[in-house]
């Protein structure tokens, strides 16, 4: 047959995938078996919900994680008339392809050259919208292929492992902890103790402190917060003669923390 669900099945199964680094490999072979599994029905529905379904929001695990995770969403933005357009040709092209499939000798009467003369009409009506379904289909898949290509490309550069490791560290429990100090314990200048923010962080999460080298790499407090790029830090001289670490959120970091949706 002219169309076949080849098409289909690679762009739903690698529209979108959420997973840990260490396990996208075999998130993904899972993900491709699963979806070799489904019919063209069901191929189509996945395609319209997941890739012609509008942008929508970025999925997030939905549990504690403590390593880095994963996500990719391809999604085709386009005005509704397109999307409903696009919609009604695949459902049409899968309804033509089951009638096919179970009536089509019931409707030809081989013997009939008028009934004959009809079914190839019908059939070449077929597949001019089929091969418009198709070109489609390719030049969505061509799009997917493209946009992963160039995210592997910047994964693997160097300026791609640095966003993941600033990801990594911006999204850790410990960084979020020395936010919220940074804004509930500023002295009215607006820097905050880095002293008493590790002595709070401590006292209410201990194992954040004890496993920061472990899981960071980096031995101090100070060092943590300039490598988030996050944060002011500075140090001020004492009375006595020492000096004590101070930090402050960036200005763009503080508002988007503070503008930021409640967690439920």
């Amino acid at each position: 047959m002219l169309f076949r669900s080849g098409l289909l099945k690679f762009i739903v199964a690698n529209s979108k995938i959420l997973a840990p680094a260490t396990d996208l490999a075999a998130a993904q072979e899972r993900q491709a078996a699963k979806v070799h599994k489904l019919t063209m029905g069901e191929l189509v529905g996945k395609f319209s919900d997941d890739v012609m379904g509008g942008t929508g929001a970025a999925e997030e695990p939905g549990v504690e994680i403590d390593e880095a995770w994963y996500s990719f969403s391809f999604k085709v933005s386009a005005d509704s008339a397109f999307v409903d357009q696009q919609n009604s040709a695949m459902a049409n092209v899968v309804s033509e392809r089951n009638e096919l499939i179970h009536h089509f000798l019931a409707k030809w009467n081989p013997a009939s050259q008028d009934s004959t003369l009809a079914i190839i009409a019908s059939l070449d009506a077929q597949r001019d919208k089929a091969v418009l379904v198709r070109e489609q289909l390719r030049a969505f898949a061509k799009s997917l292929q493209d946009n992963r290509k160039s995210i592997a490309e910047f994964m693997a550069s160097e300026e791609g492992e640095r966003q993941m490791e600033l990801a990594w560290l911006r999204n850790s429990r410990l960084v979020a902890l020395l936010g919220d100090v940074a804004m509930q314990k500023a002295r009215p200048d607006g820097w905050t103790s880095l002293a008493l923010a590790g002595q709070l962080v401590k006292l209410h999460e201990p194992a954040e402190m004890t496993e920061r080298e472990e899981r960071f790499g980096h031995s101090t407090l100070k060092g943590l917060l300039l490598a988030t790029e996050m944060f002011d830090v500075m140090d001020e001289p004492t009375p006595k003669g020492g000096n004590r670490t101070l930090y402050r959120l960036k200005p763009e970091w503080k508002l988007r923390i503070a503008s930021a949706p409640a967690e439920s």
